[in-house]
C-alpha cells in the first residue's frame, strides 16, 4: 500500500466482467499481478473467487554529480538510485583548491539528499587565499604597502617607503630591494627595517687665531648634538653665521650643515676723568 492502490475487489454475479486497476503512487510503478499479467488496468471475468494482489516497484532516477571545474576539483555520487533511497555525493578539491558550495545553494559535502527523480548536482571550487601582512618595523622612520588577502600563487608588489631623513635597511628575510614581488603560497609576513641618515656636520672658526670650535662630525637624523666655540686670550665669542648666538649650542640634525663662529677682539672702556 506504501508504493501503489488497486480498486475493483467486491461481490460479483457469476460470470460478470470486472475491471480492476493498480494504480502506483508518485515514485513507483506497476510490475504486475499475481497471475502474472503485466496490464495494470484489465478486465476479468468472475468464475469463482478469486484474489488479485498487485506488485509495484520503486523507480530509478539517474544522479548525474559534476565538477563545474575538475582542474579545481572532482566529484562522486553518480549512478541510478531507487526512489526515496538516501545516498551520499562528494566533492573533493585539488590542491590550494576548496569547495565552495553546490549550485543549489547547499554547502554540505559530503551531502546526503534523498532520491525523489532524475537529478544534476554540479560542486564549485575556489582557489584558496592567504593572509600577507606587511609591517614596518618604526613608522616614524617609514611605511609598507602590501598588506592583504590573495590568492595562491599570485604575485603581489610590496613596498617600503622611508620618510625624510630615514633610508630603508632590508625586510626580515634580509632582502635589499625596496619593492619586491612576492609569490603566495601561504600566509605570510614581512616586516621592513629603516634607519636614519647620518649627515655630515662642520663645525669652523671664521678665524682661527681669534677662537676655536668643536662639535664636527658623521651624527644620526633628528639627533641632538652640541656646538661649541673657544675664543683665544682677549677675543670673545660673537655668533654663528646663522645669527644664533648661543655657545654652546645645541643642535637638531636635519641634514648636512655647515656652522661657522665670528669671534672679536675684547673691548674695554677708558674713563677720562678731571680731578
Amino acid at each position: 500500500t506504501n508504493m501503489g492502490t488497486v480498486t475493483g475487489g467486491g461481490t460479483y454475479d457469476y460470470n460478470k466482467s470486472v475491471s480492476i486497476v493498480a494504480t502506483p503512487k508518485t515514485g513507483y510503478s506497476f510490475v504486475k499481478w499475481n497471475d502474472g499479467n503485466t496490464t495494470a488496468s484489465r478486465s476479468v471475468t468472475v468464475t469463482g473467487d478469486a484474489t488479485y494482489t498487485a506488485t509495484f516497484q520503486a523507480n530509478s532516477y539517474n544522479i548525474t554529480v559534476q565538477s563545474a571545474n575538475e582542474t579545481m576539483g572532482t566529484v562522486s555520487g553518480s549512478g541510478s538510485y531507487k526512489y526515496a533511497t538516501t545516498q551520499t555525493i562528494s566533492a573533493t578539491p585539488a590542491d590550494h583548491y576548496h569547495f565552495q558550495k553546490w549550485i543549489d545553494g547547499n554547502t554540505d559535502n559530503p551531502r546526503s539528499i534523498t532520491i525523489a527523480g532524475d537529478a544534476t548536482y554540479t560542486a564549485t571550487f575556489a582557489i584558496d587565499t592567504h593572509e600577507l601582512t606587511v609591517t614596518s618595523a618604526d613608522e616614524i622612520m617609514g611605511t609598507v604597502t602590501g598588506s592583504g588577502t590573495y590568492d595562491y600563487n599570485s604575485s603581489v608588489t610590496i613596498k617600503a617607503t622611508p620618510k625624510t631623513g630615514y633610508h630603508f635597511v632590508k625586510w626580515d628575510d634580509d632582502d635589499t630591494n625596496a619593492s619586491r614581488s612576492v609569490t603566495i603560497t601561504g600566509d605570510a609576513a614581512y616586516t621592513a627595517t629603516f634607519e636614519a641618515n647620518s649627515y655630515d656636520i662642520t663645525v669652523l672658526s671664521v678665524d682661527e687665531s681669534t677662537g676655536t670650535v668643536s662639535g664636527s662630525g658623521s651624527y644620526k637624523y633628528a639627533t641632538t648634538q652640541t656646538i661649541s666655540a673657544t675664543p683665544v686670550e682677549h677675543y670673545h665669542f660673537q655668533k654663528w653665521n646663522d645669527g644664533n648666538t648661543e655657545n654652546p649650542r645645541s643642535i637638531t640634525i636635519a641634514g648636512t650643515a655647515t656652522y661657522t663662529a665670528t669671534f672679536v677682539l675684547d673691548t674695554f672702556a677708558l674713563a677720562i676723568t678731571v680731578n
